[in-house]
């Protein structure tokens, strides 16, 4: 009896998408090669970064992230608002047995904090996603970070699990990651 394997969605063939919100018009889209200085911007501003596990890099290393993960078949989503970059949704596909799970993460503008833009990309992207073949998201979040926390649970994320003492700051504290999950 031959078993029928799972094919790995495709995450590269994401359509844009235009949503009107209160604040503006918000236009989603594959990452292009202009988008890594907004997006190095974002990532080092330092109440965004506070919240990654990576430190802040410069413009170079940030373009060769950017090519290596779509080297890797790995895309990032990037949020426009009224032309200007706000943020990023980057996504990594599980493989093998989990090929209907993917990974996530996020990074918006403190300017579009508590405006309804993440939630209205995030929504767009997972339907997006659910289309394409993905049953589960997954990310991890500092369990310090109460309101990005509070965010994923009103986006219906389960903690399902905790990572002690993940990451090392430079001060020498160390931080928990609490892994979310969320059926599409």
């Amino acid at each position: 009896m031959a078993v029928n394997k799972p094919e790995k969605p495709a995450l590269n063939a994401f359509k844009p998408v235009k949503l009107k919100l209160d604040c503006g018009v918000l236009e989603l889209r594959l990452f292009c090669e202009g988008d890594a200085e907004p997006l190095n911007g974002i990532f080092c501003n330092p109440s965004v970064n506070a919240g990654l596990l990576f430190e802040p890099c410069t413009l170079a290393e940030s373009q060769r992230y950017f090519a290596e993960e779509a080297a890797k078949g790995r895309a990032s989503v990037v949020a426009v608002l009224d032309g200007r970059v706000v943020g990023n949704i980057s996504f990594r596909p599980c493989a093998g047995r989990s090929l209907h799970v993917t990974g996530f993460g996020i990074m918006f503008s403190p300017s579009v904090h508590g405006k309804g833009v993440a939630s209205a990309a995030l929504d767009a992207v997972f339907n997006h996603w659910r289309k394409a073949g993905f049953e589960i998201v997954r990310g991890d979040v500092f369990s310090s970070n109460a309101r990005a926390r509070a965010f994923y649970k009103k986006l219906g994320f389960e903690e399902v699990g905790v990572a002690p003492r993940v990451a090392k700051f430079t001060d020498g504290h160390y931080d928990d990651e609490v892994v979310i999950v969320k059926r599409l």
